[in-house]
């Protein structure tokens, strides 16, 4: 039986098609990290002022969907001014919605 912090869990930190689509186009490096913005913003409605406001539980589950390792949690740039580009996709990503998939597809397929 799940938890109610199971189902909080599932709710706001599951990355969605769409979601892990865009978080593909990112480097390898930083998609965990990129992950842990992204959603967080998405809940949230805005973005972490430092990676201790992401929960462990959050963060060993946006492993999980990403393949990413929680030991590399630390070594994202969580500051503002280095993650400026990240927020801008993020927000763009936000606003563009729906049509972020096609965007995507012309990307790749020219």
């Amino acid at each position: 039986m799940h938890s109610v912090e199971d189902h909080d869990l599932i709710t706001d930190w599951s990355l969605p098609f769409d979601e892990l689509s865009f978080i593909g186009t990112k480097r390898r490096n930083v998609r965990f990290g990129f992950a842990g913005l992204l959603r967080f913003r998405q809940t949230k409605g805005r973005f972490p002022n430092n990676r201790t406001e992401v929960l462990p539980a959050a963060i060993a589950y946006l492993a999980q969907q990403t393949g990413g390792n929680v030991a590399e949690w630390d070594t994202f740039d969580w500051t503002p001014r280095s993650s400026l580009r990240q927020r801008a996709d993020i927000l763009a990503f936000s606003v563009l919605g729906a049509c972020w998939g096609k965007i995507l597809t012309k990307r790749r397929h020219g």
